[in-house]
């Protein structure tokens, strides 16, 4: 699990001084997951939230820094994503819901 020095490593690594904070692309399917947006948004990241049905048309779209995406779709999101030239240099991150619902 990602907690406090984890989620400074985040930011330390993707922001800096001089760099406005990174995007992510959060891919959900469908259950709750408000816990890992408040996590990464407390981390000063940029998230924008979509479903895994429309992950890769909205990482063509939004070329976010990185994706953090359902770990339940982790195989056949990120094979499409891998696969399309416009979104195969983008880090993926898979989770599991470890975290239980507020």
């Amino acid at each position: 699990m990602c907690h406090g020095a984890c989620n400074e490593a985040i930011v330390d690594a993707m922001a800096g001084p001089t760099r406005p904070a990174a995007v992510v692309l959060f891919i959900h399917n469908g259950s709750p997951a408000h816990a890992h947006l408040k996590i990464l948004e407390d981390a000063g990241l940029r998230v924008s939230v979509t479903h895994a049905a429309a992950a890769v048309a909205a990482a063509k779209t939004q070329q976010p820094d990185i994706i953090v995406l359902d770990v339940d779709y982790d195989g056949e999101v990120s094979a499409q994503l891998k696969r399309d030239p416009a979104t195969r240099h983008i880090p993926v991150i898979a989770f599991a819901n470890l975290i239980p619902p507020s």
